[in-house]
């Protein structure tokens, strides 16, 4: 009597893999739909939709992912999508004849512009703004980086956001920081007369 309830546990799992082996699928929806990759920590994972005509969902149907450029970024069998280098490519999920992509763009901070580029500036005096631009790769400004700064000897200048206000006489440099660059910015600090 214990063998029915197996019989039919057997033939449903039969059936929902006959099922998913004979999948219509007419198209495939990946969300998200762009993807824009800004650091090499980054990844995002895509998610595959394999649909029938109708709109019916296959949702045990596993695709195949690849990129077009695998220069720029990889994918992994789960849809995992990881940046390799700034630029271009699309992201593709196939299953059978059925293909679909996602453009995916990388941007990585790839030159920064520190203004002014060296300072002198008179003890106690008044502090100074420094400017930095990042560019990526395309030669286009970043607007959504944000630059750290760090002064490497605190007694001749420290830090205030952007702004390095004087302290002792002396030399030193300021660490600018965005992403992977790294710009040094060199400092003098003047005895007051």
């Amino acid at each position: 009597m214990t063998l029915r309830p197996i019989a039919a546990a057997v033939a449903v799992i039969a059936a929902a893999a006959f099922a998913a082996s004979c999948a219509r699928a007419d198209y495939i929806e990946i969300t998200p739909d762009i993807a824009t990759l800004k650091q090499k920590n980054n990844s995002v994972w895509l998610i595959a939709h394999v649909k029938s005509q109708n709109g019916r969902e296959y949702p045990q149907v596993t695709v195949s992912w690849s990129v077009k450029d695998p220069s720029v970024a990889t994918i992994d069998e789960t849809g995992k999508l990881t940046p390799l280098k700034s630029g271009r490519t699309e992201a593709v999920a196939s299953y059978g004849d059925v293909k679909a992509s996602i453009p995916v763009e990388v941007l990585f901070a790839e030159k920064m512009k520190v203004e002014p580029a060296s300072l002198e500036l008179v003890q106690d005096g008044d502090p100074v703004d420094l400017n930095v631009t990042v560019y990526d790769y395309t030669g286009r400004p970043l607007k959504d980086r944000t630059p750290t700064f760090r002064s490497l000897d605190t007694k001749v200048v420290t830090m205030g956001s952007n702004a390095v206000h004087p302290g002792d006489p002396g030399t030193t440099q300021i660490e600018v920081r965005v992403d992977e660059l790294k710009q040094l910015v060199d400092v003098t600090v003047k005895k007051r007369k």
